[in-house]
């Protein structure tokens, strides 16, 4: 168990904002572990991916380790922020995967892209416009949420986590995870409600 006190962890910190290369060498040898079991939450469990998540997440460390409170847990801190990276590289790398997936369906087998006629066009450019729209609204009914529900959706629904990963993310257990997505998700499509009605009425 890692009993360094808070003092510990202030000197650890401010030794490495002073630039001093030992003490990046302990910082980096103290959290790798957590960092990496971060990691392991987000990606497809290869060694590569590991180690490109945890990587993102020290490179951020560097640069926002001055925003660190003593007051609080150091490791509590590292691994918020760790989630937070390996989150949005996360999310990047299944953004990269749709479009590159996107990108092959226009495009036959002879290599040569796909035309459609002007019928089709429309109506894609329509399907188009209509999903921005929902997801307009969305985004604005999900900002109305208080900040758990709006984590906890993201996660679970954006970020296509499961129940069990979430509980981990969120140090609660899956079963309480699962009532809140119930609540939080009501209280979104009350909004969504609200804002139709009040679209069509304009």
């Amino acid at each position: 168990m890692d009993r360094r006190s808070r003092s510990d962890d202030q000197q650890l910190v401010s030794d490495c904002l002073s630039g001093s290369e030992a003490a990046w060498k302990e910082f980096y040898a103290r959290f790798a572990g957590l960092v990496k079991a971060v990691a392991r939450k987000y990606c497809s469990h290869t060694a590569q991916d590991v180690e490109d998540y945890c990587q993102a997440a020290f490179l951020t460390l560097t640069s926002v380790l001055g925003d660190y409170d003593p007051r609080q847990s150091l490791p509590r801190f590292v691994g918020v922020v760790a989630e937070r990276v390996i989150i949005d590289e996360y999310r990047k790398a299944r953004a990269a995967k749709r479009d590159a997936a996107v990108e092959s369906l226009n495009y036959d087998d002879s290599g040569e892209e796909k035309s459609a006629s002007s019928g089709e066009q429309v109506e894609l450019q329509d399907d188009q416009l209509d999903r921005a729209q929902r997801a307009a609204q969305l985004r604005d009914a999900l900002q109305a949420l208080d900040s758990k529900c709006r984590r906890l959706l993201t996660m679970r629904y954006l970020d296509e986590l499961s129940f069990k990963e979430v509980a981990d993310a969120m140090d609660s257990t899956e079963n309480t995870v699962t009532v809140q997505t119930r609540r939080c998700l009501e209280a979104l499509r009350i909004r969504l409600i609200g804002r139709t009605i009040r679209g069509k009425a304009q």
